[in-house]
């Protein structure tokens, strides 16, 4: 009680020493990121931060503290996993520690990174239709309507794992149950592109679901072979601050990394952003961040790439029909 009678005269001073910008420490990523979005949805759903507790190993590292470490690559993969975040340029994350903490300055010098890679145009859904079957067509191509307005008859990537009977899911967190086809909140169906799909709506209830269910497939070893993961739209980063999609990032990575899917080597993740906010071709120009045990720390690839090379990259690493090994060598992803 002493020093608090002691501090109180001084406290105007250290109010306005604040005010007036003098310096201040900052919070842990996870804790400005929480601030952050509790300010922006003020008056909107919430949309809870998620923590993770990664295990050291024997030498005291982190079993997810090394990711990429530029080992042998697997002659077939077992699982790929595609997360997406959104609207934000290239040189809105790369080389921006302050939005970016962890993912700039933990991720990116850890693993690789596609440097040329274009998103296909605006707005989202079109760039989603694109990674998972080729082309837009209709009205997706140029609005954001919902899958009951536009649905969509073109093969994808989805019916072509049928046929080749690997299995496949799609998790989008705040999703109330599955298959849900209209937003709400932050969930967001225009970030979920297996719900447009005609030839795959038969699956839909027992493949497209809750991010919840992610957790549960990684803890049991049972990832599908393609997984496409969607955040909400405050941690992709599309309603609330990039602090919050970066200590999303953050706990995500770390969960899937120490898993023991990924442990094995046959599984690869791509981190990949729908578009940019800025204009003209810097609007286009998106990260897209390549997460495996046989990337080597640091790598960059310069290979000018985009949605379209995105699908076929999936589809060599899955060896489906369609696939393509350029990219994923220059990745080091294959052999």
């Amino acid at each position: 009680m002493r020093q608090l009678r002691l501090l109180l005269p001084a406290l105007p001073l250290l109010l306005a020493g604040c005010a007036t910008g003098a310096p201040r420490q900052q919070p842990p990523p996870a804790a400005a990121a929480t601030t952050a979005a509790a300010a922006v949805n003020s008056g909107r759903p919430t949309s809870p931060m998620t923590t993770v507790a990664v295990r050291d190993d024997a030498r005291g590292r982190s079993a997810a503290g090394r990711p990429c470490r530029g080992t042998q690559p697997p002659a077939a993969y077992s699982h790929v996993v595609v997360v997406w975040m959104e609207n934000a340029s290239y040189a809105d994350v790369v080389g921006a520690p302050r939005s970016w903490p962890w993912l700039d300055g933990t991720l990116l010098p850890r693993c690789g990174l596609l440097t040329g890679y274009r998103a296909s145009g605006h707005p989202s859904l079109g760039n989603y239709l694109t990674a998972t079957s080729g082309t837009a067509r209709g009205l997706g191509a140029t609005t954001d309507c919902g899958p009951r307005q536009c649905p969509q008859a073109q093969p994808s990537v989805f019916s072509a794992l049928d046929r080749a009977h690997r299995s496949w899911r799609s998790y989008a967190e705040g999703m109330p149950a599955p298959c849900t086809v209209d937003s709400s909140g932050f969930y967001a169906t225009k970030h979920v592109p297996a719900l447009y799909y005609r030839d795959v709506a038969r699956d839909c209830p027992t493949h497209v679901l809750p991010l919840t269910a992610f957790d549960r497939d990684l803890a049991a070893g049972r990832l599908p072979a393609y997984a496409v993961v969607t955040p909400d739209e405050c941690h992709d980063g599309h309603s609330c601050p990039a602090a919050a999609a970066d200590a999303w990032l953050r706990s995500f990575v770390g969960r899937l990394t120490a898993g023991a899917d990924y442990r094995r080597g046959d599984t690869a993740l791509l981190v990949v952003w729908d578009e940019g906010e800025r204009s003209g071709a810097e609007g286009l120009h998106v990260p897209l961040v390549l997460v495996a045990p046989s990337v080597p720390a640091g790598l960059r690839v310069a290979t000018p790439a985009g949605h379209v090379d995105q699908l076929h990259l999936v589809q060599g690493l899955l060896r489906l029909p369609g696939g393509r090994q350029g990219i994923a060598r220059a990745a080091h992803l294959a052999r």
